[in-house]
């Protein structure tokens, strides 16, 4: 039989057995032990099991259309979809193709009748699982908001991230700049445009700069733009 086995983990799971690492051993395993050849590995990491749209399944889909294998080998149910709906659309499509699903930790195999009916129950409680976790996660950031901790994301120009205290404080050099952005804009009536300009002229630097992929980068000086000062000078925080 010729097989295709999947590992992923997604930035939240912290969890040591559900390393990639130790998913791509046991699977790896588990085919010899039962003489199945892989022809391709496949692998997620840092992606969620609730979307589709994840490199490495997208393109274990395509391979499955080219017929590549017979079975599509997984440690557990979740790792390769936490969302029922889009376990049963892509099973449906598979078994068309004549392609059966197999975990390596779990009692089921979609080639069998007893599988499929695990399967539907297994599914149901990883999307159950997936969506308290989301919950949890909600409430721990809400509670940490009303403490008066900062729920994470860029430290705003202004303020520096205490990690003791968990709380934003004051960054006094910035903050003197901030309060002088709001002076032009409330009593001197400038632009966003025109604060930008001003700021450059003065040799003022922002604290972040952009990189080649348009993602924030090391904090390195970069120029004031309009649109950047419009974002600090909304910002609620």
């Amino acid at each position: 039989m010729r097989a295709a086995i999947y590992a992923r983990v997604s930035t939240d799971e912290q969890t040591h057995n559900f390393s990639i690492e130790n998913q791509l051993e046991r699977l790896r395993q588990y085919c010899k032990e039962r003489s199945w050849r892989i022809v391709k590995e496949y692998v997620d990491a840092g992606y969620s099991g609730r979307t589709i749209q994840r490199p490495a399944f997208m393109e274990l889909i395509k391979d499955a259309k080219q017929k590549l294998f017979d079975l599509v080998i997984v440690y557990k149910l979740d790792r390769l979809f936490r969302s029922a709906r889009h376990l049963y659309n892509t099973l449906a499509e598979w078994e068309e193709l004549g392609i059966s699903l197999v975990s390596a930790t779990e009692p089921f195999d979609t080639s069998t009748a007893m599988g499929k009916a695990y399967l539907g129950m297994a599914s149901t409680f990883a999307e159950w699982e997936a969506n308290t976790f989301a919950e949890r996660s909600y409430d721990g950031i809400r509670k940490a908001v009303e403490k008066g901790r900062y729920s994470g994301g860029i430290i705003p120009f202004g303020y520096k991230f205490n990690p003791q205290s968990k709380e934003l404080e004051i960054e006094e050099n910035e903050a003197s700049i901030v309060k002088m952005m709001y002076y032009w804009l409330n009593e001197e009536r400038l632009s966003c445009y025109a604060i930008a300009l001003r700021l450059n002229a003065m040799g003022i630097p922002t604290r972040y700069k952009k990189d080649g992929r348009g993602i924030r980068g090391k904090e390195t000086a970069g120029i004031w733009r309009s649109s950047r000062v419009y974002n600090l000078l909304r910002n609620a925080i």
